[in-house]
This record gives C-alpha cells, sequence and structure tokens, in this order.
C-alpha cells in the first residue's frame, strides 16, 4: 500500500493512497492522523494473528521440519476469503469490529499438531 501524508501543517492532514489515486483520509491535526496511522498499524497485526490462527501449523518448523498441512490451499484460501469479505466495509468502525470479532472467535478454537 502506498500510503504518503499531504498537509497545510496547520488544520488539514490527510492520507493519500497511490492504490486508488485519492485521499483516504482527512483530519484536522497531526495527532489525529497519527493515531489512526498507529490504529492501521495495531489492525495489521491483529491480521497477522488471525492469519495465523487460520492457517497454523502450516508453513513453521515443527521439529527442524517445515510444516505442509495437508488442507493448507483451503486453510489460505478461507484466510483470503474473509479478508476480502471485510474489505467491502464502508467504514473503518465496520473493518476494525470486524477485525476484533474475528479474532475473539478464534482464540481457542485450534487444535494441538
Amino acid at each position: 500500500m502506498g500510503w504518503r501524508i499531504k498537509t497545510n501543517n496547520k488544520n488539514k492532514w490527510s492520507l493519500f493512497s497511490s492504490v486508488t489515486d485519492s485521499d483516504i483520509a482527512t483530519f484536522k491535526t497531526q495527532k489525529e492522523l497519527v493515531n489512526f496511522i498507529a490504529l492501521e498499524q495495531i489492525c495489521d497485526g491483529k491480521k497477522k494473528a488471525i492469519e495465523t490462527l487460520m492457517t497454523f501449523p502450516h508453513g513453521w518448523n515443527v521439529n527442524e521440519v517445515k510444516y505442509i498441512a495437508e488442507n493448507h490451499q483451503e486453510l489460505n484460501q478461507e484466510y483470503y476469503d474473509w479478508v476480502m469479505e471485510i474489505s467491502k466495509f464502508k467504514t473503518y468502525e465496520e473493518y476494525y469490529k470486524a477485525v476484533d470479532d474475528k479474532l475473539d472467535e478464534l482464540f481457542g478454537m485450534r487444535g494441538e499438531l
């Protein structure tokens, strides 16, 4: 994702996306902008945790051997489908809630090797 900051250094701060070729969010203060960026980074970390919970142990070295789950394509597809599903939300609040809900749902659901 290619983000860059545009500002007048007073009362307008925005994030511009080279992917959409438009501003994706606008803020009145630098603090609001930084808080948004930090929240996005937290969300990215949560999504990485969700990917691990949905695909584990595929791809991990287990007892010095790379584990390839028999159903790894299915597991990866389930994660990809979920990411595509939440990308359709119209607000960041809905998106963040979906990430938090999925994380809550997945904790404790995976069995052992």
